[in-house]
């Protein structure tokens, strides 16, 4: 099987290389995503210059992708998951919305640029382009790397992963530490609105390594909950807690089962002027 080649991000502060800038921006493009699912973008490249774009969603032409509408595979009663391959998914994948996008083909060699690695589909279409490097952040199916890359490595396309960490990208974006800027896209009051935006969001982020533990709990509304333990969703991993109530319910019934993301359990809410515990741990 063909080697990955791992690319380095550069240090805190510095300038971004051309390829943490191609993939910082495919981060941020996925976002226009429209599926409810998965959030991919790509880039199509040639000679340091974007030639093609895209992000996955519905095709055009559709009056409502899945975001408005719902999931075309869900609404017909299939789970997503375990309907990858049924032929039911609208979306089209960021790759082809690239391809699709292109403003000019050259015989330069091009590089794609995308948060996914593509999948075997995906992957023969765009050799079809003269694509001679792919750089990918993340994988998505382990399932078809193996099958993917021996196709690419037969066609001579160089592979590398540059796994873009958060505080690189948020580092690129903002750039905090270079204080040479006389006159920046953000003014001093916003740069101060952003730093104080990333303080609050870095106290959730504490908040869900909080260890939570068995035991009674107080809802700040007043009802207490006993905590049994931390369970782990099967398939993004997401940590929840699951606790029962210690009172009767004509609603739910007596001592209902619960299930809170463990972030939101442990963070504070802000009750009757005052932050305070969403859940206050009262004794084991």
């Amino acid at each position: 099987m063909q080697e990955i080649k791992k690319l380095n991000e550069g240090e805190l502060g510095t300038r971004p290389s051309w390829d943490e800038w191609f993939m910082h921006i495919i981060i941020s493009m996925a976002s226009r995503s429209s599926c409810r699912h998965v959030r991919s973008a790509s880039v199509v490249v040639s000679n340091k210059q974007i030639i093609g774009e895209g992000y996955n969603g519905a095709p055009a032409g559709i009056q409502k992708n899945c975001i408005e509408g719902g999931c075309r595979k869900e609404n017909k009663g299939l789970i997503y998951h375990e309907s990858l391959n049924s032929g039911e998914c609208i979306g089209v994948h960021s790759e082809m919305n690239a391809l699709g996008h292109l403003s000019k083909i050259d015989n330069k060699e091009i590089t794609l640029y995308t948060t996914i690695f593509p999948c075997h589909t995906c992957a023969k279409n765009l050799l079809s382009y003269n694509i001679k490097k792919i750089i990918f952040r993340r994988y998505y199916s382990e399932k078809e790397i193996k099958s993917t890359l021996e196709l690419l490595q037969e066609a001579g396309v160089e592979i590398c992963q540059l796994e873009l960490s958060p505080e690189r990208y948020i580092d690129i974006t903002f750039n905090f530490k270079n204080k040479n800027i006389e006159f920046d896209v953000w003014s001093p009051e916003e740069k101060t609105r952003i730093e104080n935006l990333f303080a609050k969001s870095n106290n959730k982020i504490n908040n869900n390594f909080k260890e939570i533990k068995p035991g009674k709990y107080q809802h700040f509304k007043g009802n207490f909950y006993k905590v049994i333990g931390i369970a782990r969703h099967s398939e993004t991993k997401e940590e929840f807690v699951l606790y029962q109530a210690l009172y009767d319910s004509e609603e739910f019934g007596n001592n209902a089962l619960w299930v809170r993301p463990k972030s939101m359990f442990s963070e504070n809410v802000i009750h009757e002027g005052k932050e305070v515990p969403r859940f206050k741990f009262i004794e084991d």
